[in-house]
C-alpha cells in the first residue's frame, strides 16, 4: 500500500494532478486534488504573470500619455490654421484611443474565461466584436487601467514578489 509523500504514516486517498505524488486525506483537502508543493508553484506562477501583465499595462499607459502629451503641446504651439491645430489634435484624440484600445482588449482577455476567448477569437464576427468592446473598454477606461495595473505591481511587491 502506498503512503502520502508528505505524511509518511497516512493511507493515500488521492494522486497529486501535477507531480503524481501520493496525497493522504488532510493533504489532498489542503489543495483540492494537487500537492501544496505544486499549489505553490503555480501560485508563484499566476503572481510572475499579474507582474508581468501589470508593467505592460503601465508602459501601454505610459506610451499613450507621452503621445498625446507631446502631440497637445505641439498642438498649442503651432502657428497654422485652425484645421492644422484640429488635426494635431484630432491625432492626439486618435492616439489615445488607439492605445486605450489596446488596454481594452488585453483587459477583456483578463475578464473573460478561456471558454469565452476561444470563441470570441476565432469567429469573425466575434473578434469584430471583442475589437469594438476593447475599443470602449479602453477608450473609458484605459486611465484606470493603468492606475489599477500601478496598484497590482506595487500590491505583488508587497506581497513578497520581486
Amino acid at each position: 500500500m502506498q503512503t502520502c509523500h508528505f505524511h509518511p504514516g497516512a493511507a493515500t486517498v488521492a494522486i497529486c494532478g501535477q507531480c503524481g505524488r501520493f496525497l493522504c486525506q488532510e493533504c489532498q483537502a489542503r489543495a483540492l486534488g494537487i500537492c501544496f508543493e505544486c499549489a505553490s508553484a503555480i501560485h508563484a506562477v499566476k503572481q510572475d504573470k499579474r507582474r508581468q501583465n501589470a508593467i505592460i499595462d503601465i508602459v501601454i499607459g505610459v506610451v499613450i500619455a507621452v503621445g498625446v502629451v507631446t502631440l497637445l503641446l505641439e498642438a498649442n504651439k503651432m502657428t497654422g490654421t485652425e484645421e492644422d491645430i484640429f488635426l494635431v489634435r484630432f491625432a492626439a484624440f486618435g492616439h489615445y484611443l488607439a492605445g486605450g484600445t489596446v488596454l481594452g482588449w488585453r483587459a477583456i482577455n483578463r475578464w473573460t474565461h478561456r471558454e469565452d476567448k476561444v470563441v470570441v477569437s476565432w469567429s469573425i464576427i466575434g473578434g469584430i466584436l471583442k475589437l469594438l468592446g476593447s475599443y470602449f473598454v479602453g477608450a473609458i477606461t484605459a486611465p484606470f487601467l493603468v492606475i489599477g495595473a500601478i496598484f497590482r505591481l506595487v500590491g505583488s511587491r508587497k506581497s513578497g514578489g520581486a
